[in-house]
């Protein structure tokens, strides 16, 4: 189910994608080429599924293809937390 935005609620469609996060991580970064839209969601699964989407930075770049072919843009998202994981994390990814 999702809200009218779009955004997934409670968890209860499939990610996209899940991101495991290890202990000591100092950063999460995920891309994907940018002909996809925008993530809707990112869910932290041991935080009761909440949104935490807001936590990570958006950037396009390029990304040249393999052999020299043309460059393509990507959507880069980044989150650095203010100190390392402490536990292994999950977070849900929707796009």
């Amino acid at each position: 189910t999702v809200d009218a935005d779009g955004v997934a609620l409670g968890g209860s469609i499939t990610p996209n994608f899940v991101i495991t996060i290890p202990i000591g991580a100092v950063r999460v970064v995920f891309a994907y080429p940018a002909t996809s839209r925008a993530v809707a969601s990112v869910r932290y699964q041991e935080l009761a599924d909440s949104e935490v989407k807001a936590n990570f930075t958006m950037t396009t770049v390029n990304v040249e293809g393999a052999g020299g072919y043309t460059a393509i843009p990507y959507r880069v998202y980044t989150y650095t937390p203010v100190e390392p994981f402490s536990i292994v994390n999950h977070y849900r990814v929707f796009i």
